[in-house]
């Protein structure tokens, strides 16, 4: 897919991938080091060979973490049970355009991807199989689209994350206009009735606002941005402070062996391919 806000989540394009082995040497060490959640992101993993086995060596080095994964649902449905079945905690479902028009233009791929999508979240969801699905609104754009997603969660009693663009750092393209996420609450309040409202305080995460709607879908819609929440130290004096508009606290692992704490810098990084000891590790997350 070539969707319009993709960003990648900061891995370039086109890089070397170190060997799964360090790879998952490093995820032990962070395990050692006090990380409790583990989500495996893309691109899309789905792709990656023999993905089972990458499953079931991460849960014998994680324990009893929590492992999750966001795909883009484009697998059928029998892998991500496999997945489920190998110490897979939950997969939560990225929906980049629900109706086939609206899938080709987000993503540039033929409508016939869209309904292969739409096959395997219905069986997966009749199956209580998928943890959320993920949605970015975008102004002018989607909203119908949105809505038409919004009704299908409601018949499945589904939880859909209201996403906005993260348009900093040029990862998305100029056509494409951004919502607030206090834009977007107004918007699902003028077409649903909201049955209920939960203030959501997650210390692995920013603050949220679950609704509830009569139609038997939830919402969560992130009330604040990583800017204002000052994760790390640094964050206080960090000049690229103002442009950090993410929705998640997050250190990434990509697959050329980059750990990165942010998407807006690529001046704070660590290259475990210059030192991937647990002290070496250690040393740069403290130094944040």
């Amino acid at each position: 897919m070539a969707c319009r806000f993709c960003h990648r989540e900061g891995a370039s394009c086109g890089g070397s991938d170190l060997d799964i082995s360090i790879l998952l040497d490093a995820v032990s060490k962070m395990h050692d080091l006090g990380f409790a959640k583990f989500k495996l992101m893309g691109g899309e993993p789905m792709l990656y060979p023999d993905l089972p086995k990458v499953v079931r060596a991460l849960r014998s080095r994680i324990g009893n973490s929590d492992l999750s994964m966001i795909s883009n649902g484009t697998a059928d449905a029998s892998r991500y049970e496999e997945l489920l079945s190998v110490g897979m905690d939950r997969i939560n479902i990225s929906i980049h355009g629900w109706t086939p028009a609206f899938f080709s233009l987000n993503t540039g791929c033929q409508s016939a991807i869209c309904d292969k999508i739409r096959n395997t979240v219905v069986t997966l969801s009749e199956k209580r199989l998928i943890g959320k699905l993920n949605y970015v609104v975008q102004r002018d754009a989607n909203e119908s689209d949105f809505f038409e997603l919004l009704d299908f969660a409601g018949e499945k009693g589904l939880a859909v994350d209201a996403l906005n663009l993260l348009d900093s750092e040029g990862f998305v393209r100029s056509a494409v206009k951004r919502y607030s996420m206090e834009e977007i609450e107004r918007l699902i309040r003028s077409r649903y009735v909201v049955r209920d409202t939960l203030e959501v305080q997650n210390r692995d995460s920013l603050p949220s606002r679950m609704l509830k709607l009569t139609n038997g879908a939830s919402v969560n819609l992130k009330v604040s941005e990583l800017h204002a929440e000052c994760v790390f130290d640094g964050c206080a004096k960090c000049k690229a402070r103002a442009s950090c508009v993410e929705g998640i606290k997050a250190i990434r692992l990509t697959p050329d062996g980059i750990v990165q704490p942010c998407l807006v810098r690529s001046d704070n990084v660590h290259d475990l391919k210059r030192g991937g000891s647990v002290d070496e590790i250690a040393a740069y997350l403290k130094a944040l």
